[in-house]
């Protein structure tokens, strides 16, 4: 009975940890957003073009998702790129961006912000490789509220300056 009291005890105190910690290995992202330090997991994979796809995401402290934004047809290159594609295209070969914010446990998607072409927006592999299937990058993004608004305290646009990433692919 003892054991039994003591194995309880044991898996009581090391499962009340309400603390989520967000899982980096595969990469991580930082910017400003919105003037603010920001800090995202990120996760990638080479496309069948040969570009890169990334998604960044943030997590609340129960491990809710509250904002992702992903970046298509990065090429895969040394090169910035400064001209994007618009979610209109009928076959998008020019990188793509999608900003969400999200609530509840982490599938509801409150407010979608698109790309604001007018903007100098940029994306960049700064490190390439491809022995070990690993990028650097930066990145300077700005978006727009498209449609309506969910929360009332979301912003009407939403801005990543000083981006860098590092991340291992698939």
């Amino acid at each position: 009975m003892k054991k039994i009291i003591y194995f309880f005890l044991l898996f009581l105190l090391f499962s009340c940890n309400d603390e989520f910690e967000v899982d980096y290995s595969d990469g991580i992202s930082t910017a400003l957003m919105n003037e603010t330090n920001w800090k995202g997991q990120i996760k990638a994979f080479k496309q069948d073009n040969d570009n890169i796809f990334i998604s960044m995401a943030s997590f609340d402290d129960y491990g809710n998702r509250r904002e992702s934004f992903t970046i298509s047809n990065i090429p895969y290159r040394l090169v910035k790129s400064e001209t994007f594609g618009t979610i209109n295209d009928e076959f998008p070969v020019l990188p793509l961006c999608i900003y969400r914010r999200v609530i509840d446990d982490g599938d509801v998607i409150s407010e979608t912000y698109y790309l604001d072409i007018e903007k100098s927006n940029f994306v960049e592999l700064t490190k390439i490789d491809s022995n070990q299937n690993y990028v650097e990058g930066e990145f300077e993004l700005f978006f727009d509220l498209f449609g309506d608004k969910y929360m009332e305290s979301a912003p009407d646009n939403v801005y990543f300056t000083n981006g860098s990433f590092n991340v291992f692919y698939e």
